[in-house]
């Protein structure tokens, strides 16, 4: 007895997903990618701790010729007096200008010239090794890292405040358990401020570059397993008990589930792998420093910025929009009668995941400082509310009630465009010859339905 509706749902969605799975290159795709994260991740981590800088103990450098040309005269001996146990023995020695520099620094040895000068943002730095000179590139690069650090202690030569003046205007503000600073402009940020300031930059970038990359590879693969089968003519058999929309459901859903299944693993893996590289690091050089240590301290520090419902939501908006796209693909694969057709079939898809894509990420932004687009009608309309609203609803940027409205329209088009699927592959079953194009879609929906 044939079931009516979506009645036979879950059985096409067990056999489809059990078929795609027990396939050797889903597994081989699966697995070794998540591997490859777990043993590449750790691996680079240690590769970069060997090759990190070691700490200096001394520096070949005796003596800088400085050229001057700020037009504020400074005594640059006071950088010996800042303490380094590495710098504080050089001496300093004064130049009119930039060649007398570079000339006295040829004439000594282990001698380098600095040439300081007023830029747009601040004072330029540059640091020259005269021709003949013994002294390496990297002895050149480490005296100017110090340098840098240290040449507060000649702006402050320079401006005339005394210590007490400066340790005011850098004065910090504590409040709660957070240390506020305040800047030039009188603006107070505390610490999840400037997290929070990162996060709106990189988020939304991340959020839409997932969800495209997942729609573009997975949803053509949806596509192509409805016209494989449909050409092979097992749907027109199964098509004898159930109706098409609960055949094309079932095989959306499984490709769906498939494709989130594989990015579970893949992101198991590089998190595992990071968890893993990070305790190695810090068994081989505890108190470790590297960058990526750094950034898994912000990534601790921003976990206060976030709440459970608002991640949850995101996540389900995530994978709704997934769901939502390759039901869109599904109705290429309906439309076509052979493989060849497929690219032609699904340009609706394509175009909708395309605009889609520039509009989020090169739309109107009103004032925010995320790079992508922020309107609020986005967060409306389903194709890009997908890509956005995640994002911005777990950062707070918008309510709650906005992303679930988003949530509950994507799943409306994800339904109806499983319906309209249906409907077309029963109208197509039998076509032979070139496919229908895109336009005619809904001459043909409404035909089927008079």
């Amino acid at each position: 007895m044939r079931k009516k509706g979506l009645q036979g749902t879950g059985t096409v969605f067990r056999f489809s997903f059990r078929q795609q799975t027990c396939k050797a290159g889903w597994r081989l795709t699966t697995v070794l990618p998540a591997l490859a994260l777990l043993l590449a991740i750790p691996l680079i981590m240690l590769i970069a701790l060997q090759s990190a800088d070691k700490e200096l103990t001394e520096t070949p450098v005796a003596a800088v010729c400085v050229a001057d040309a700020t037009g504020i005269p400074s005594d640059y001996s006071v950088l010996k007096e800042t303490g380094d146990p590495v710098f504080s023995g050089i001496e300093y020695i004064p130049a009119p200008d930039t060649e007398a520099a570079i000339a006295a620094a040829g004439q000594r040895e282990n001698a380098l010239a600095l040439l300081v000068s007023l830029g747009e943002t601040g004072y330029e730095l540059t640091v020259v090794r005269p021709e003949g000179t013994s002294l390496k590139a990297s002895d050149a690069r480490d005296y100017l890292s110090f340098l840098r650090d240290a040449f507060p202690a000649v702006a402050r030569e320079k401006s005339g405040l005394t210590d007490e003046q400066l340790a005011e205007l850098s004065r910090t503000v504590l409040s709660d358990s957070s240390t506020s600073t305040i800047y030039r402009d009188g603006s107070l940020k505390d610490g999840y401020e400037a997290v929070r300031e990162v996060l709106e930059i990189i988020l939304p970038y991340l959020g839409i570059m997932l969800l495209y990359f997942m729609v573009l590879v997975y949803g053509q693969g949806i596509a192509g397993g409805v016209i494989l089968e449909k050409s092979s003519k097992l749907m027109d058999t199964m098509l004898l008990s159930l109706q098409p929309q609960a055949m094309i459901l079932g095989k959306t859903l499984a490709g769906w589930l498939a494709g989130v299944v594989q990015m579970l693993a893949w992101a198991a893996g590089a998190v595992l792998g990071c968890v893993l590289g990070r305790f190695l690091v810090l068994q081989i050089e505890p108190g470790s420093t590297m960058g990526i240590l750094q950034f898994f301290g912000m990534l601790g520090a921003a976990s206060g910025l976030f709440t459970l419902p608002n991640i949850l939501i995101a996540v389900v908006l995530i994978l709704a929009g997934f769901l939502m796209y390759c039901a869109i693909a599904s109705v290429g694969g309906a439309m076509a009668s052979k493989p060849e057709d497929l690219g032609s079939c699904n340009s609706i898809f394509t175009l909708l995941l395309l605009v889609s894509f520039f509009l989020t990420m090169f739309g109107e932004n009103s004032g925010s400082r995320s790079i992508v687009a922020n309107a609020m009608w986005m967060n409306y309309v389903p194709f890009t509310a997908v890509m956005s609203t995640p994002a911005r609803v777990l950062l707070g940027q918008v309510p709650v009630y906005t992303a679930l409205i988003s949530l509950v329209l994507t799943l409306a088009v994800a339904l109806l465009a499983v319906l309209a699927a249906g409907k077309l592959y029963r109208l197509l079953v039998f076509r032979r010859g070139d496919p229908p194009k895109v336009a005619d879609i809904p001459k043909l929906l409404r035909l089927r339905q008079e």
